[in-house]
């Protein structure tokens, strides 16, 4: 909003309107911002079957985990890589920091509240639907009633 130009009611979160406009200079009073793919649902689950993860930005990383296996994603060096090219999650090279990041990651789902769980966001949303009388979108929110072999599958037992 402040971008905008806009007055801001009371809300939760933080202005990061400097760190947007690069203003910052990596000074800012966070280390890493959250980065998540909640639900299942948008163009990238239609184009490559990628579901719901979690991760970090960090002034020089991005890293990534499925939400499903907990099992770490991604990792890119942002400044030796910007257009993010060579996936280094895999290289026991970066061991140390994939696990750094991944604890931090930890921390902010905390810090924001967040189960990591898919399933705790598309079951408010369908109650949210029910409530208002609309159908049910359950068979989107939950691909893993079509895919037997979802990592999810542990969530509905």
């Amino acid at each position: 909003m402040k971008l905008a130009v806009l007055s801001c009611p009371r809300v939760d979160g933080k202005d990061l309107s400097n760190a947007a406009q690069g203003k910052d200079e990596g000074k800012g009073d966070r280390d890493a911002l959250l980065l998540m793919k909640p639900l299942w649902l948008s163009t990238n689950w239609i184009t490559n079957g990628n579901g719901p993860w979690r991760g970090v930005r960090t002034h020089r990383y991005t890293y990534a985990r499925k939400s499903d296996s907990l099992k770490p994603w991604m990792l890119f060096d942002n400044e030796a890589d910007p257009c993010q090219m060579k996936n280094l999650v895999e290289d026991p090279f970066y061991a140390s920091l994939v696990k750094k990041l991944d604890k931090r990651t930890n921390e902010l789902l905390v810090t924001a509240g967040d189960p990591e769980n898919p399933l705790f966001f598309a079951n408010l949303i369908e109650e949210e639907r029910k409530q208002h009388g609309q159908p049910s979108r359950r068979r989107a929110f939950f691909p893993v009633y079509t895919d037997p072999g979802s990592g999810f599958k542990s969530f509905f037992q």
